[in-house]
């Protein structure tokens, strides 16, 4: 077989040479073109190569126009190994990469885009911040800034010198890993993830690391990830989300951290990562026993498969049902952007989005479009929150903020509001001013706990009279959307259990917890009296769902709960039409063990 490799000349990246040696191996010939030659090249490549594998570094002297080289190629019909052009520029947009993966439930780390010079930084963005540009790879440009002049000074000189918008982001601190994804003839393969050891103090991978040329004598430092069974289950899964999310196509890789409490947070989506022998790709692959030759095949031969099918023209369908795009892919998406205008409550970032204005109560919320407005069962257990006055509050996954305004209202002291999603830390910053509540409330952006890590020593430190928190916890054999909650609906709920007695006060904290009971109750009061001297059930609501509704979710869902039902490990009960119900349980726990 005739194959294309399109690379970059002069570019510090060998992996055309590695794929030419691999694929000759194989008994097919190879053509070498440069992209920069692209528009002179790709007639003839397309009618003389069977396929065209493009690892292109930089195209007209940046990154963010490599996707281009696709675009070419597949007008004049030439078969592309790898990813369509439309889903390479999704991906290599950080901007855009980070809202869909965002939008199906996969963390990203919590951040803004800045367009222009901006006077100020949102509240809940706190040092470490992450600066760099929206468009590139390879760690070009990226910078850590420890304290908000220097984030704006280093956003300032990124912008000017790159000629494109800049993202603004909490450093995720943590462990880093890759986590390379094949297309096989049966699915997905995840193969085994490493873990990096870079011999630097740097605090990421910098461009200087990731241009290092590790060969047979200079082999760099990394490991496979050690991982508990359920979190490598975890992992993979979001692989696999991440890659379908995106519209990829035969192979790609993530770049993660995984934060010190277990969060995977996906950092990069490379559609064309590096294939030299000594890289990550190719050092997962051996890892799964797979010579470098036979990884080639496998990529290839994932690309004839797709072509064979006929399914190249549009690669938003794709041959299985479980690899189409999600539907949050195909409705808007928003990732705030802050330019001169923006103002330090974010009230200008709301005026570009649709909103809605409810009143529960005598609470008034403005709900922009992709914040979710509250559930009933939030709006029940605002009812139910014994906050006194003066009290200290943690509202962990805070939402568009109804409890967390709920609690101010109440009387207490001082609230801390914690989110992972940049909207929905905008919105409580807007409903809390709304309701007259904006000098109590405080925002943070992180998963759960670690949130509180990038304030001051006194936000570290500090102990909550009352915790609340109503986290995803929807049941599944792998994530699926925002309301994942792991096999059985514990993962979050257990992790904020166990770190619950770190943060309360130890006479009189109590924790508010919402469990519904298709998430293992029996496991989760277990897990509580552990922890907690007192637990009690203060209050329950049915809610009605079908089996329709849970199967819309996930392929097979609701099959799924029928299986953890009768083995033990969730409760819901039919009912005369057909469908089914299960129970809000509102807990209060106390004094913490």
């Amino acid at each position: 077989m005739d194959i294309g490799v399109i690379h970059t000349v002069g570019s510090p990246c060998r992996c055309a040479e590695a794929i030419e040696k691999g694929l000759n191996t194989l008994g097919h010939r190879v053509f070498t073109a440069d992209s920069e030659e692209i528009v002179f090249l790709a007639p003839e490549l397309a009618q003389r190569c069977s396929l065209v594998i493009d690892h292109t570094d930089t195209f007209l002297g940046h990154g963010y126009t490599r996707f281009a080289i696709r675009s070419i190629l597949e007008s004049y019909g030439a078969m592309i190994v790898g990813t369509c052009s439309m889903s390479c520029q999704i991906a290599d947009n950080k901007v855009l990469a980070k809202s869909y993966l965002g939008s199906v439930g996969i963390p990203v780390p919590p951040g803004i885009l800045l367009t222009s010079n901006t006077s100020t930084l949102p509240q809940w963005l706190r040092p470490p911040i992450v600066v760099k540009a929206a468009f590139e790879h390879m760690s070009r440009g990226i910078a850590v800034a420890h304290n908000i002049e220097e984030a704006q000074k280093k956003a300032t000189h990124l912008i000017e010198h790159s000629l494109q918008p800049v993202m603004v982001e909490s450093y995720i601190s943590g462990r880093e890993l890759a986590v390379s994804v094949i297309e096989g003839h049966d699915g997905l393969i995840v193969l085994p993830p490493l873990e990096w050891y870079p011999a630097s103090n740097d605090v990421f991978l910098t461009e200087k690391y990731k241009l290092v040329e590790f060969s047979e004598h200079a082999k760099p430092d990394l490991s496979p990830v050690d991982l508990s069974p359920s979190m490598m289950r975890e992992l993979e899964g979001f692989a696999r989300l991440a890659f379908n999310t995106l519209g990829l196509c035969d192979y790609a890789r993530f770049d993660i951290r995984m934060s010190p409490s277990g969060t995977f947070f996906f950092l990069e989506t490379n559609v064309t990562p590096s294939l030299e022998p000594f890289e990550a790709f190719s050092i997962s692959a051996k890892w799964s026993d797979l010579t470098y030759p036979e990884l080639l095949n496998m990529i290839i031969s994932s690309a004839i498969r797709r072509y064979e099918e006929g399914q190249h023209k549009d690669n938003r369908r794709k041959r299985k049902k479980n690899n189409v795009w999600s539907l949050p892919v195909r409705r808007k998406v928003y990732y705030p952007t802050y330019d001169s205008d923006s103002s330090f409550s974010g009230t200008t970032v709301f005026e570009r989005l649709t909103s809605k204005h409810t009143k529960i109560q005598d609470i008034e919320l403005v709900i922009p479009e992709n914040v979710h407005p509250p559930f009933p069962s939030s709006i029940e257990l605002a009812k139910l929150l014994d906050v006194k006055k003066d009290e200290s509050v943690l509202d962990l996954g805070c939402g568009s903020g109804i409890l967390s305004i709920s609690a101010a209202k109440l009387g207490a002291g001082s609230v801390f509001a914690v989110d992972m999603d940049p909207l929905s830390l905008e919105t409580v910053l807007v409903n809390a001013q709304k309701n007259d509540v904006c000098n109590k409330i405080d925002v943070y952006a992180g998963s759960w706990y670690e949130a509180l890590k990038n304030g001051n020593k006194s936000v570290q430190d500090k102990r909550f009279d009352v915790i609340i928190a109503t986290p995803p916890q929807t049941p599944s054999p792998e994530p699926f959307s925002p309301r994942y909650g792991g096999i059985d609906g514990t993962l979050h709920i257990f992790k904020i259990i166990d770190g619950a007695r770190g943060y309360l006060e130890p006479s009189k904290g109590r924790l508010w917890l919402l469990v519904i009971s298709i998430a293992n109750p029996s496991a989760v009061i277990e897990r509580l009296r552990e922890h907690f001297g007192v637990v009690k059930i203060m209050h329950e609501t049915d809610r009605l769902f079908s089996a329709s509704e849970y199967n819309s979710k996930k392929d097979g869902l609701m099959e799924y709960l029928l299986e953890l039902r009768a083995s033990g490990r969730s409760e819901f009960a039919e009912t005369p039409d057909g469908g089914y119900v299960f129970r809000n349980l509102f807990i209060r726990a106390s004094e913490p063990k």
